[in-house]
């Protein structure tokens, strides 16, 4: 609200407000409803509000998680990708708006001899309203999973892959070497390996990496980077997640990809400002009934021998 105001104050209209549900990162969500009780006091400039939930979008078949998304039902255009979390092939994503017509207006070239307004089902064709033309196709992928599934089959889903990141998330956060960047997501986790000789390079006891863990799990906002370590620690637990990632690559063992961990929590270090260290990144997606506990043990397993033979990095 008061970066809306600031802009107008300068003479300038701000037209957009993008939100997003399943940050590809950590997996946040923005609160909807706040956005929209916002943009709101500024209804003379409909302000479009555009909810990019190509990932954590697809919480909305799920009554457990679809909490998340409360509000999405004022925003002005939604999208979410089928490919990422429901098992459908790529490409398959969907955009929703609660303007009719708005795609047509916006991109129909009224082309004739492409599109014929009396033919059978003419107002079902979404090619004038897209940029291509040609990808109407995508529908069909996303229908045969509702035929197949039903919106509750892939609610439930999205709620298997939900359990299952919660489970690992305490089966990383019982442990002596794992360190959780982040309150858990329910998507997404993001975790550093500490090699125990680092720890112990750094004067760094196991029983703080459970305690940082228990107030992460317990929701607290805290960057663990300001709390243990200093910046020449934080680089080489870069280190050990760039290798562990390779190693486990190299060896056809799982493929889990690293990223920068924004230190965002505590602005005002002086240490780690604008660094970004890097961690490892937890999602399940698509769907396996058979993937459960034992599984989420073995990786765990495949982490800790992976994480041993790099006790000697630097």
């Amino acid at each position: 609200e008061q970066t809306i105001q600031q802009l107008l104050n300068i003479g300038k209209v701000p037209f957009f407000v993008g939100c997003t549900s399943g940050s590809t990162v950590r997996g946040s969500f923005d609160n909807l409803s706040d956005v929209v009780e916002t943009t709101n006091k500024f209804q003379q400039h409909k302000i479009w509000v555009h909810v990019d939930g190509a990932w954590g979008g697809n919480c909305i078949f799920s009554d457990e998680l679809r909490p998340l998304l409360s509000g999405l039902e004022a925003c002005d255009s939604f999208t979410l990708n089928a490919h990422k979390m429901l098992g459908s092939t790529q490409q398959c994503t969907a955009f929703l708006s609660r303007h009719s017509q708005i795609l047509s207006r916006a991109n129909s070239t009224n082309a004739g001899y492409l599109f014929h307004k009396s033919k059978h089902g003419a107002n079902l064709d979404l090619g004038d309203g897209t940029f291509t033309c040609g990808r109407r196709g995508d529908a069909l992928k996303f229908w045969v999973l509702l035929q197949k599934y039903g919106a509750k089959g892939l609610g439930r889903r999205v709620q298997h892959s939900h359990r299952l990141c919660s489970q690992f998330s305490q089966f990383l956060a019982d442990s002596n070497n794992f360190l959780l960047t982040c309150a858990p997501q329910p998507l997404n986790i993001n975790f550093y390996y500490i090699p125990q000789s680092l720890l112990q390079r750094y004067d760094i006891t196991n029983a703080n990496i459970r305690e940082l863990n228990a107030r992460l799990i317990r929701g607290e906002r805290v960057d663990v980077h300001e709390e243990i370590g200093d910046a020449e620690f934080w680089t080489v637990v870069s280190k050990v997640s760039v290798q562990m990632k390779l190693k486990m690559h190299d060896r056809g063992l799982c493929m889990i990809p690293y990223q920068p961990s924004p230190t965002t929590c505590c602005t005002e270090s002086k240490v780690h400002k604008n660094v970004k260290y890097l961690c490892l990144r937890l999602v399940l997606a698509g769907y396996r009934e058979d993937f459960g506990t034992d599984d989420l043990r073995e990786l765990i397993h495949i982490f800790e021998d992976t994480g041993r033979g790099l006790s000697n990095i630097k």
